[in-house]
C-alpha cells in the first residue's frame, strides 16, 4: 500500500490531459469576505496527483463523476460521485486520478483555519449532494472568465459558493461534533487501554453504530483511530522533546517498544528515530 512518508516532498501534478478552470482572490476580491482563496473544477485524467504534506489551506474536494482515490491516513480509498473529501489546514492529504476515464471534480479552498466552515481535524470523506455546489462553482468560474466581469455579480457568485460549501458540510456537523468530543477525550488520556466498549460508551452510541460512523467518516475502525491519534502524538513528542523513544511509546499507550516502532513505521513510513529534530 502506498504511504505518505515524512521525507516525501510536495507533489502538484495535474497531468498532461487534465483540464482545469479556477479563480482566485485577484479575479474575485469578494472571495476574501468568506475566507475563500481558490475555487475551481478539474476534469482529471491519469497523471493527476496532489500530495500536500503541510497544506496552508483547508479544502473541500467533491467528486461529480468518475472515480479517483484520496488519502485517508492509513492508505488510499476510492472517492466516487456523491462523495466529498474535506481536508483541514496543516494536516497531510493527497488525491489522485486512477481510472482510464475522467475524474470530474469541483473544489473550494479556504485560506486559514478560522475561515473553514467545518471543524474537521483529519481528512474526512462525506456523503453529500454535489450538484448544487458544482453549479455554483461553474457559475463563478464562467462569470470571472468574461471579458468585462461585473464585480457585483461576482460577489453574489462567491457568496453562493460559500453557502453551497456550508450546506454541503452542514449535515455532517452534528456527527463530527459527537465524534470530535470522543476523540478529544481519547487525546486527553492516550495511555489508557481503550476498548471498543469504552469508546462507544463515551460517544453515547452502540458499538456497531460507532463502528459504522467511524468507518464512514474516518475510513477505518474506532480502535484504528485511537492508534492513529497515539502515533500522531508520538510524532509530535519525537520532534519536540528529548524523551527516549521507549518513554514516548509508553506515554501514548504502547507498552512494547517494538510494537510501537512497527506501528509507527506502518503509519508514517519511517522509523521513530527519523522524526527527531537535529540538536544544535
Amino acid at each position: 500500500m502506498v504511504r505518505i512518508p515524512f521525507h516525501l516532498g510536495e507533489i502538484h501534478n495535474i497531468g498532461a490531459k487534465t483540464r482545469e478552470r479556477m479563480v482566485g482572490t485577484l479575479q474575485v476580491p469578494a472571495m476574501r469576505q468568506h475566507g475563500l482563496s481558490l475555487v475551481g473544477w478539474s476534469a482529471a485524467q491519469r497523471g493527476f496527483l496532489f500530495v500536500r504534506q503541510q497544506p496552508d489551506a483547508s479544502q473541500l474536494l467533491a467528486c461529480v463523476a468518475g472515480r479517483g482515490e484520496v488519502w485517508m491516513d492509513d492508505g488510499w480509498r476510492p472517492l466516487r460521485a456523491g462523495e466529498a473529501y474535506a481536508t483541514p489546514v496543516e494536516v497531510p492529504h493527497a488525491y489522485r486520478a486512477t481510472g482510464p476515464g475522467i475524474w470530474h471534480l469541483c473544489w473550494a479552498s479556504y485560506g486559514g483555519e478560522g475561515a473553514w466552515p467545518f471543524p474537521v481535524k483529519t481528512p474526512t470523506v462525506l456523503h453529500t449532494e454535489i450538484e448544487p455546489l458544482r453549479l455554483a462553482i461553474e457559475g463563478l468560474c464562467t462569470c470571472a472568465g468574461q471579458a468585462k466581469a461585473d464585480q457585483s455579480e461576482l460577489t453574489l457568485w462567491a457568496q453562493l459558493v460559500h453557502r453551497r460549501v456550508t450546506a454541503t458540510l452542514q449535515p455532517n456537523l452534528t456527527a463530527e461534533s459527537q465524534l470530535g468530543r470522543l476523540w478529544a477525550r481519547v487525546n486527553a488520556d492516550l495511555a489508557h487501554p481503550w476498548t471498543l466498549s469504552e469508546l462507544a460508551r463515551e460517544a453515547a452510541l452502540s458499538r456497531e453504530a460507532l463502528r459504522r460512523r467511524c468507518l464512514r467518516e474516518c475510513g477505518h475502525s474506532p480502535l484504528r483511530e485511537v492508534t492513529r491519534l497515539r502515533l500522531q502524538r508520538a510524532a509530535e513528542l519525537l520532534r519536540h522533546t528529548p524523551d527516549k523513544i521507549a518513554a514516548i511509546a509508553q506515554r501514548v499507550g504502547f507498552n512494547d517498544p517494538f510494537a510501537f516502532s512497527t506501528a509507527f513505521k506502518r503509519l508514517h513510513g519511517t522509523q521513530p528515530s527519523a522524526c527527531r529534530q537535529p540538536r544544535r
